[in-house]
């Protein structure tokens, strides 16, 4: 998990603040009387954060961090539409992935290790950095984004390509763990300055835990810029 500075922009302060209920039992199972001020005053700011994140529709960041605060560590699995609708990610599966895909078959037809009805997994990994202001940069940040596509060989026009390559199918999974990292911190206006280090503090005492983030891209074929390869004649 990549993060800078999140800044959810003064709606978070109309929000309000927070009081703990005294009787609450955390994750950890500790009371909320039980509770020094220090984690008091950590928790306060968290509810904060899911209140402004819920207020500006940044519905994935607020989900995330409920599902740390709740502290089971399971694997959370993200909607594909929360990444499918963002351009940068399809750009990213346009460009970068279909070009690589595109490379590797190219050079196994030129080696020969592939020829017409030839079909051939290959798979492609890259991580992604989401752009500011948007729910995947509160949300994740940077995140890993693989791609398996089943490729055929096909024979190309007379006189014009030696090869064609159809992307028959094409698959695509996020991943990335939800986690806190050393000397990053969180400045949110209305809320104050969140440090990773006090959210890895809350983490060793039982209020929170991190987890794995997965995502399966599904759909996203259909929505592809091109998906046949032409490989031009050999001269």
């Amino acid at each position: 998990m990549c993060r800078e500075i999140i800044d959810y922009g003064d709606r978070a302060a109309a929000t309000g603040s927070f009081v703990l209920d005294e009787e609450i039992a955390y994750p950890s199972g500790v009371p909320a009387k039980q509770l020094s001020s220090e984690q008091k005053r950590l928790l306060a700011k968290l509810d904060l954060m899911i209140a402004g994140a819920e207020a500006v529709g940044f519905e994935q960041a607020a989900a995330n961090l409920i599902h740390w605060r709740e502290g089971t560590g399971t694997v959370r699995v993200m909607p594909s539409g929360a990444f499918l609708s963002e351009q940068f990610v399809l750009d990213e599966l346009n460009n970068r992935h279909f070009n690589a895909i595109a490379a590797e078959a190219i050079q196994k037809v030129r080696q020969g290790l592939l020829t017409v009805g030839s079909i051939e997994l290959i798979s492609v990994s890259f991580t992604v950095y989401s752009p500011s202001l948007t729910d995947l940069y509160f949300a994740l940040g940077g995140f890993t984004m693989t791609s398996k596509a089943i490729v055929r060989i096909g024979e190309g026009e007379e006189g014009v390509s030696d090869y064609t390559v159809n992307i028959d199918s094409w698959d695509i999974k996020v991943t990335d763990e939800y986690d806190w990292d050393p000397g990053k911190l969180a400045k949110i206006p209305g809320i104050g300055v969140v440090k990773d280090s006090d959210m890895a503090a809350l983490e060793a005492a039982g209020f929170g835990k991190s987890f794995p983030v997965i995502s399966q891209l599904n759909g996203f074929a259909s929505r592809a810029k091109q998906t046949m390869i032409v490989i031009p004649k050999s001269k």
